[in-house]
């Protein structure tokens, strides 16, 4: 017998009016970051090569660190490492992180750094935007930040918000001689992107860098190739989620009480069918529905999982 989580819709289609909503609205952002922010990157350019000071780091020992991870919430998985090497090499500094809210809920089920020291943008709307990264910005000159680390790729809005946070050492990546992305030139311990590498070690060696620019500032201004200095073998591996075993234990007797199937010797099958609003991502949602029901007709328990905002194409 078959078994499952979802109740497809009676005539399912192609795509959907929120997929049009969420493409439409990445359409804009990534339009602003193209136009404006490729404006803004070449001005602060500017600005930055005639007011650029020595960097001074107290005693080369920083206090407060700060890691932007925007866009992606599996990048927070894979960016572990990157937090042990920096809490290894600086166990004085307090750790803080700033993303985008929508994606912040990986970060506190792993909870590399404390509740407290999150930060958040708001990019539900364009007045959300400017409002939540204007009072992001604040809060982080506040903490008078000895160095910041910018992991994203491509984001010319990671790399504004890097140099304006105030941190006196900017690590992140940089196309260096290769064809790619304009974000300025004032991350002042640039690292040129190795699309050969993962990207697991790549963050790694962005901590190693910010190590050694802290203790050495006069270096500052170079582009540093992810050699095999900065990129030895990781450590460890991915340590396992910190999860409370009578939560756990809870919500199995909640999702057993609420679907007996998952309970049973049926095949469990659980299906992400967002795509973080990337078409390249995910089907249209019909094929999703198709395979669910292909998997229902050969007897497995299929459940669906995501995000809250992923509630209303579950329930589709």
């Amino acid at each position: 017998m078959a078994h499952g989580l979802i109740i497809p819709p009676m005539a399912p289609a192609p795509e959907s009016q929120w997929d049009n909503v969420d493409q439409m609205k990445l359409s804009v952002q990534r339009a602003i970051d193209r136009w404006v922010g490729q404006v803004l990157c070449w001005g602060l350019s500017r600005w930055h090569s005639l007011t650029r000071r020595p960097v001074q780091v107290e005693g080369n020992t920083p206090r407060r660190l700060l890691v932007i991870l925007l866009s992606e919430m599996g990048s927070v998985v894979l960016a572990q490492a990157m937090f042990d090497e920096l809490q290894r090499a600086h166990p004085g500094a307090q750790l803080h992180v700033l993303q985008l809210r929508k994606n912040q809920s990986v970060m506190r089920l792993v909870g590399f750094v404390p509740e407290s020291n999150l930060h958040s943008i708001d990019d539900s709307s364009l007045g959300h935007l400017l409002s939540s990264m204007w009072k992001a910005l604040r809060d982080l000159r506040a903490l008078q930040l000895d160095g910041v680390i910018d992991c994203e790729l491509f984001s010319r809005i990671s790399a504004l918000l890097s140099y304006g946070c105030g941190a006196r050492v900017r690590v992140g990546f940089t196309p260096h001689t290769q064809e790619g992305l304009y974000r300025g030139n004032f991350t002042n311990a640039a690292v040129p992107y190795n699309p050969y590498q993962h990207i697991s070690l790549q963050f790694f060696g962005l901590a190693r860098v910010m190590g050694r620019a802290l203790s050495n500032p006069d270096e500052l201004g170079h582009a540093r190739p992810l050699n095999r200095w900065v990129l030895p073998q990781l450590p460890t591996a991915l340590r396992s989620l910190p999860l409370d075993v009578n939560e756990s234990q809870r919500f199995r007797q909640r999702l057993v009480a609420d679907h007996p199937v998952f309970d049973r010797t049926s095949h469990r099958v659980l299906m992400y069918v967002s795509g973080g609003a990337l078409p390249i991502r995910a089907w249209p949602e019909a094929h999703y529905i198709e395979l669910a029901r292909e998997l229902l007709n050969q007897g497995c328990a299929v459940g669906l999982i995501g995000l809250p905002e992923d509630t209303p194409q579950a329930q589709r």
